[in-house]
């Protein structure tokens, strides 16, 4: 399968977390239990990342982490060398998606309605990835 575009976002992320939704969509965001990488329902996506002050000393600048999103056209697996976390429908009436926390968000356009989403992970037992990648289509 082909991807069609694929972006990045690398950067220190304060809150430890990445939400994916669409502001125009209805619903809270998923109940986050501490002991989960991800959860997911059909208003949004929370995911566990890097956290900006996940650092040896603080004289250190902060963590980054990176998400990876990927449309595709039509379902896929997480790519070799991943594992999966989770996946699930997001409702998207306004046909966008934030992916991002309280600081600062990245808007990507997926399609319009539901938007399918596979979050996948180089470890799940690690429980601040540095990298997470989210496959998206319609």
């Amino acid at each position: 399968m082909q991807t069609i575009v694929r972006t990045s976002i690398t950067r220190p992320w304060q809150w430890g977390i990445v939400a994916v939704f669409d502001k125009v969509a209805e619903g809270d965001l998923p109940e986050f239990a501490p002991e989960s990488l991800a959860s997911v329902n059909q208003s949004g996506l929370i995911v566990r990342i890097r956290h900006a002050q996940d650092i040896e000393d603080f004289d250190e600048s902060f963590a980054e982490g990176t998400v990876t999103i990927s449309f595709h056209e039509e379902a896929v697996e997480p790519a070799q060398g991943r594992q999966f976390v989770c996946a699930g429908q997001l409702s998207t009436p306004g046909g966008t998606l934030s992916v991002g926390d309280a600081d600062m968000e990245v808007v990507v356009p997926p399609a319009t309605g539901v938007t399918n989403i596979l979050v996948s992970v180089a470890d799940p037992a690690e429980r601040s990835p540095e990298y997470i990648w989210l496959d998206i289509w319609p």
